[in-house]
């Protein structure tokens, strides 16, 4: 009997996030005995995320590489990719905005685990090391493998699993909504454009203007001094292309499957037919019939048991007991 996601992929995650937190060490450590800071990271990021991910895959029989996930199938995930950028960075500099102003000067930031300085002016070394390389394996961990593993469940709850996950990879309580909202916008692009690569792009992107634009922001903000006609702006923004992405990936995941919608109705009121009592109109027997396994998918996703583990040990690792 094959053991289902729900149980085997937070055990995984728990995995990736004890590697994690054991990372900072091992980089210091790494530079301490090699002049190269670069190979140092590199090789501990390859450890963190690529060598439990392979173990996985080769015990799931997940084809990891697979060319199907990093393909382009529907030109609209161009520009879905270019409005999701958009509505993101606007949604982003909302939270920064507001967590500054408004919640007693929190301020939510995007902490690296290698300082930049220690590259010089190596511009190339900061570019791999710190933006493409981070962005490229969390993208194939959380998107590629979590959220696919998960999307036997529905593609909003495999959404929601991955961004969880994501965020508490990061083991910040004041960062958590940040990370989680990039989650969600990263796994919506992935999940409509039946892709990684959109989510890779756009990672990629937010490394690269986190570190080139982070202070520079938060130098703007405060000169601003919390004008509130400022957020009203940004929160327009967000609002115009959130509409325009949803609205785009509507008509994208409705046209995908619309070669397999009167096959699926079709069976659908075989079943129904099928599970209705003689003499009688059958609804509420055929309704139960369809929606009935809902429910229970939820609980065997959310109460699972290794799940309770991977969110208590993010929450010890946040709250700094581990």
């Amino acid at each position: 009997m094959k053991v289902k996601p729900a149980l085997t992929t937070p055990l995984y995650i728990c995995v990736i996030f004890i590697l994690t937190s054991f990372s900072p060490s091992l980089i210091s450590f790494a530079n301490s005995i090699s002049a190269n800071p670069f190979l140092s990271v590199a090789i501990i990021q390859f450890l963190v995320f690529l060598l439990p991910t392979a173990f996985y895959c080769q015990v799931r029989k997940i084809r990891f590489f697979g060319a199907s996930g990093f393909k382009i199938k529907d030109i609209n995930a161009v520009p879905l990719t270019i409005e999701g950028f958009l509505m993101y960075f606007a949604g982003i500099a909302i939270l920064k905005y507001v967590g500054y102003f408004f919640l007693d000067g929190a301020y939510v930031n995007t902490p690296n685990a290698v300082d930049a300085s220690v590259y010089g002016s190596n511009k190339l070394l900061v570019v791999i090391c710190l933006i493409a390389l981070p962005a490229i394996l969390e993208e194939l961990v959380f998107r590629r493998v979590i959220l696919g593993e998960y999307r036997m469940y529905g593609g909003g709850v495999a959404v929601i699993v991955s961004s969880l996950a994501f965020a508490m990879l990061h083991f910040s309580f004041e960062n958590f909504l940040f990370y989680f909202y990039a989650g969600l916008v990263l796994g919506m692009l992935t999940v409509v454009c039946d892709s990684c690569l959109p989510a890779i792009i756009l990672h990629v992107a937010n490394n690269a203007i986190n570190i080139t634009f982070e202070e520079s922001f938060l130098v703007y903000i405060r000169q601003l001094g919390g004008m509130v006609v400022f957020l009203f702006a940004l929160i327009a923004i967000f609002l115009i292309f959130l509409i325009l992405m949803l609205s785009r990936a509507e008509h994208m995941y409705f046209r995908k499957s619309e070669h397999t919608r009167a096959g699926k109705r079709h069976a659908l009121e075989s079943r129904m037919i099928a599970a209705e009592p003689a003499g009688g109109d059958g609804g509420e027997s055929g309704i139960e019939l369809t929606f009935g396994k809902l429910p229970a998918r939820l609980r065997e996703v959310f109460l699972s048991p290794t799940l309770f583990v991977m969110i208590a040990y993010f929450l010890l690792k946040a709250a700094e007991f581990l």
